[in-house]
């Protein structure tokens, strides 16, 4: 069917800023280094992209340094005005208007057609007992009293046009190697980000508390408001386990494991039961992505 248009899922999981110009969003992730702890595990972010498909992960795909990706094939959304993200209150959002900031560059950045919409899928709670979690005047310290939940998991939702070149594309053309056909059950294509913590094992509440804080600041650093640092400190790393008491609705073709965060998903899948689960249950950047308007 030449007008045939099937919906695409580009899964944002943290640890990303996303500058939006009214136009089309442009996503960039900070190199966050890594450290070796006492027991000699490393803890290192890693910068993935992956296929969920027929109940799977398939082509998971390391991000290149220095690259800049795109993805081609999808209908643009149109809008004279929008709210990006949708509930501000979910994800970190400070005021003002921001660049990049020239002397400090992402690990690498991704140029995003406007999505039909944004669905912020997993809702951590802040308890009274983490806050503040953001300090900082005046970014910080609006953003901490705007935040009443933290937003694991973003869905950029997309319509393909089936006559046109559809994927993820790299600066010079390639195509990156995935699966780009349609889930033959849920009838999408849903694709995956992760710039996050996968090996979390020995990792206790206080290096929890010092990763975040280091991620937060690499990601704040790379942005500006004429000239000047974004203002925004971050303090906490937030449980997973403490479940905001209204959750968006997450949209059908998205199945739960799909917001697994990086650590949980390495844990499954590396085959231990469950008494042997070692990850923090911790966010390593305050769990959410953070956005600024350009």
């Amino acid at each position: 069917m030449p007008n045939e248009t099937i919906t695409v899922y580009l899964i944002v999981h943290e640890l990303f800023g996303a500058l939006f110009d009214g136009k089309k969003i442009l996503l960039v992730t900070p190199i966050v280094k890594g450290h070796v702890d006492e027991q000699g595990h490393v803890h290192e972010h890693q910068y993935k992209i992956a296929r969920f498909k027929e109940g799977k992960w398939q082509h998971d795909v390391k991000m290149d340094l220095n690259e800049t990706y795109e993805l081609r094939g999808v209908v643009p959304r149109h809008a004279t005005s929008t709210s990006v993200p949708c509930h501000s209150e979910f994800s970190p959002h400070p005021p003002g208007k921001f660049q990049l900031n020239p002397n400090n560059q992402p690990y690498c950045t991704w140029q995003l057609s406007l999505p039909k919409q944004i669905h912020q899928l997993r809702l951590i709670a802040i308890p009274d007992c983490d806050r503040p979690v953001f300090r900082g005047d005046p970014h910080g310290d609006t953003v901490e009293v705007q935040l009443c939940a933290v937003s694991l998991v973003h869905a950029f939702e997309y319509e393909r046009v089936s006559e046109e070149e559809f994927g993820i594309f790299s600066k010079n053309g390639e195509v990156k190697g995935l699966d780009y056909l349609p889930d033959t059950v849920t009838k999408t294509i849903n694709l995956h980000l992760w710039a996050q913590l996968e090996d979390e094992s020995g990792m206790d509440q206080r290096k929890a508390d010092e990763h975040a804080a280091k991620a937060t600041k690499a990601l704040v650093a790379l942005f500006q408001e004429n000239g000047k640092a974004l203002n925004m400190e971050g303090l906490k790393s937030l449980s997973i386990d403490n479940g905001h008491s209204t959750q968006v609705r997450t949209p059908l073709g998205i199945r739960f494991p799909e917001l697994m965060t990086l650590a949980e998903r390495f844990t499954l899948l590396g085959g231990r039961h469950m008494e042997d689960i070692e990850c923090t249950g911790k966010t390593c950047g305050h769990g959410g992505n953070l956005y600024l308007n350009a």
